[in-house]
């Protein structure tokens, strides 16, 4: 070799992986799911008696459902039919603008809440979804999804305990006492009304030694 000349040594060649084949990636996809719901299959039996205690609050809520539409239409027929009279002094009594405004917020809502077939209707789509919302509170709150699934199923609970009720009883009843009510409070309104009215004539029969004189008079007595 030359003096002052460098010897070049070849390098080994670099060696560039094959992008794997569409099989490989499909294989990889497919394993991702299935450990996926793998684990949704285990987080469904750890709830799994949770959920099932919601079923029967379902067929209540069905239940109440189809009273409230067998219900809800004589009674806001009733309600309407009433708007129509006319109290002495503008309102009616204190004790039938109460039923009145409970049966209003039970078939048309109130304030504070809808109507009984809306608030119904949400908790028939909560159950449906119960799952969903369970382990999406799980993993905003960092809880133990059997908490959670024990919190929500609770709260879900109460709410149709509070609601069922109202559709078949208390809207058939609370139409029974006002109908009582109202008539009982009406005929004295009327009849208050009436002999209060000046236009009122009282006939009077008054003695006297001759013959009987008729006198109408528009006084009330007893006064």
């Amino acid at each position: 070799m030359p003096k002052g000349k460098i010897k070049n040594t070849p390098k080994p060649p670099v060696v560039v992986d094959a992008p794997p084949a569409a099989g490989r990636i499909e294989a990889l996809v497919h394993k991702s799911q299935d450990f996926a719901e793998q684990a949704a299959k285990a987080e469904l039996a750890g709830i799994e008696k949770h959920l099932e205690a919601l079923q029967p609050e379902r067929k209540r809520l069905e239940t109440a459902l189809d009273a409230f539409n067998k219900y809800a239409p004589t009674a806001k027929k009733q309600l309407q039919s009433l708007e129509g009279f006319r109290w002495h002094g503008g309102t009616p009594p204190a004790n039938l603008r109460e039923l009145l405004e409970r049966q209003r917020a039970n078939v048309f809502g109130g304030a504070y809440a809808p109507p009984a077939d809306v608030q119904i209707t949400a908790l028939i789509k909560r159950i449906n979804n119960a799952f969903q919302e369970i382990r999406h509170y799980a993993k905003e709150t960092g809880q133990r999804l059997d908490y959670c699934a024990r919190l929500i199923v609770s709260e879900i609970c109460g709410r149709v305990s509070g609601i069922v009720p109202i559709s078949g009883r208390d809207i058939p009843d609370i139409m029974r006492r006002i109908d009582e009510t109202f008539q009982r409070f009406a005929e004295a309104d009327l009849e208050a009304r009436r002999q209060a009215s000046p236009g009122s004539m009282t006939t009077v029969i008054l003695p006297t030694s001759a013959n009987d004189i008729t006198i109408e008079t528009n006084l009330n007595h007893g006064c």
